[in-house]
């Protein structure tokens, strides 16, 4: 799986995003990786099967993706557009 992280109001690359891969029946991750400087992220799954991709960063709201079902050598590209989160400190 690979693809590109973006800022949902700026379009803006993200990086230093966790993106964890989990079994869509286990929910036990199989893979995990950061996204790049650009946005850009690539994670190698163990086998086919169907899965589920969350990425996440402080900063920003967690997202999740729906059940990707994914075939032996095939390369799913999926772009991930997540809301940044304003945090203020108490005064």
């Amino acid at each position: 799986i690979r693809g590109r992280i973006t800022e949902r109001a700026t379009s803006a690359p993200l990086s230093g995003v966790v993106v964890e891969v989990f079994g869509a029946q286990s929910q036990q991750r199989v893979a995990a990786g950061l996204s790049g400087p650009d946005g850009a992220y690539a994670v190698r799954l163990p086998s086919a099967g169907s899965y589920v991709v969350t990425a996440k960063r402080i900063g920003v709201r967690r997202v999740q993706t729906d059940t990707l079902s994914i075939a032996d050598g095939e390369t799913v590209v999926r772009d991930l557009v997540i809301d940044a989160v304003l945090y203020t400190l108490p005064e």
